[in-house]
């Protein structure tokens, strides 16, 4: 058995190329000795881990995003709906109501979502 580990650690200055990992040698992968840090079975399976803690925390991040612009768009086009609801029962004001009973139950519903729309925006 070898007695130290085969990995070679980076240099920490320019001039310098690197020294052995000094630890002892605890399992052997291809005719080479690493020591448990180092052994590359080991080694893939913690970057394995990270990389999906990682692709969890991508996903997630992505999923928070996606529902705060979908609540950004839904309060944009609150506003425009309001204004919407507001200009048509103006219209409809301006012409003194229909006669016919489905613009009239229309006419409620809008008025109604209206009033519910500006409860909600706190507007009078």
């Amino acid at each position: 058995m070898a007695d130290m580990c085969c990995k070679i650690m980076a240099a920490y200055y320019l001039s310098s190329e690197g020294h052995p990992c000094g630890k002892p040698a605890k399992v052997q992968r291809e005719g080479k000795w690493y020591c448990g840090k180092h052994d590359p079975v080991k080694v893939a399976e913690r970057q394995a881990r990270v990389d999906t803690k990682y692709k969890a925390e991508v996903k997630d991040q992505e999923a928070f995003y996606a529902a705060k612009r979908l609540k950004d768009a839904k309060a944009e086009a609150f506003d425009e709906i309001v204004e919407a609801l507001t200009n048509l029962l103006r219209v409809d004001d301006d012409w003194h109501g229909a006669v016919n009973s489905e613009m009239a139950t229309a006419r409620e519903d809008a008025r109604a979502a209206l009033a519910r729309a500006r409860e909600i925006k706190g507007a009078k």
